[in-house]
């Protein structure tokens, strides 16, 4: 389906203003008339959806790869190992055979989604610290 908004436009203004047929728009767009009529259904494109990263590789080794990153953000300026450090660690000790890319999108992945974890669970405490306040008398 087609998301580019000015066509979308041009499509809606063309069909439903101007009165131009579903089958002379799909000629003119050079768009099937059912692509067409998904268009009419609705004002803007639909959102694109980011794309879910399946590494099935990865799976036996996710422990391994968390400890390690935990450990990169606990220790500060001591001894942190570095993407290419846990590629050759899981790869040697623990006979990994993906990519390094994998191994560094998921690692990258895993370290953007602690800080969330930990904000929703700071705003979860202070919902539950609120309710359990008596109300002002």
């Amino acid at each position: 389906m087609y998301c580019d908004p000015i066509l979308w436009k041009n499509v809606r203004d063309s069909v439903l203003v101007k009165g131009l047929s579903i089958r002379k728009a799909a000629c003119k767009f050079g768009i099937d008339r059912k692509t067409i009529a998904k268009v009419l259904l609705h004002k803007l494109p639909p959102p694109r959806k980011k794309r879910s990263i399946i590494r099935p590789v990865i799976g036996a080794h996710e422990a391994t790869i968390k400890r390690m990153v935990k450990e990169r953000s606990r220790n500060g300026y001591g001894f942190t190992p570095r993407t290419k450090d846990i590629f050759n660690h899981i790869s040697k000790a623990e006979t990994y055979c993906g990519s390094y890319s994998a191994v560094r999108d998921y690692e990258r992945w895993s370290r953007e989604i602690g800080p969330v974890v930990k904000v929703d669970q700071l705003a979860r405490e202070m919902i539950q610290n609120d309710e359990t306040k008596e109300p002002f008398a």
